[in-house]
């Protein structure tokens, strides 16, 4: 999965910025991509906070049942992308892409 913030990611800022919260987050699916049996689909977490936030790491995606409980599926991480810190301010945007892989 790529992450990058929308316009162009800032650095990690020396000054302290709060990890973000879940409850400043909101996710959006921005499109979806597919092509010769493979599909894509773009997200995006929007800081609807009133700070700036920040995050670090990988988004995962866990598939649940009707009673909460995880669905037998396992997400891998694409390891050519190293972890980035990103800085978000109040309505900025970080995207990152969902590939599902065949088995």
């Amino acid at each position: 999965m790529r992450t990058a913030a929308s316009r162009f990611p800032k650095p990690h800022r020396t000054l302290t910025i709060r990890k973000c919260a879940a409850s400043q987050l909101q996710l959006a699916l921005v499109r979806v991509l597919g092509a010769a049996g493979h599909r894509s689909w773009d997200l995006a977490f929007s800081n609807a906070g009133r700070t700036s936030c920040s995050l670090r790491g990988y988004p995962t995606v866990e598939l649940v049942g009707r009673t909460g409980r995880p669905i037998g599926s396992r997400v891998l991480r694409d390891r050519l992308f190293r972890t980035e810190t990103v800085d978000l301010d109040h309505r900025q945007r970080a995207f990152f892409t969902l590939m599902p892989r065949a088995l």
